[in-house]
């Protein structure tokens, strides 16, 4: 059985694909963890300020990105 080393250079897709998919899970984290921060310091002004927000456009917002990147998946 041989191992082939070159892959572990050239990932399926390339390494900037990589790249990019990394930052973005670095920065997705990074705001999760601003958000929690956030609803935690100041607790009454948090919920007060979700409450104002519409979750009907928020649910069709999120039904439509997934189904966009189902999309994108399928491709």
């Amino acid at each position: 059985m041989e191992i082939n080393y070159k892959s572990i250079f050239y990932p399926p897709g390339g390494i900037l694909i990589w790249i990019v998919i990394y930052l973005e899970l670095i920065t997705f984290g990074a705001a999760m963890i601003a958000l929690g921060y956030y609803g935690m310091a100041e607790r009454a002004q948090f919920h007060s300020d979700s409450q104002s927000l519409n979750k009907t456009i928020a649910a069709v917002n999120t039904v439509f990105l997934l189904l966009k990147e189902a999309d994108v998946v399928m491709i």
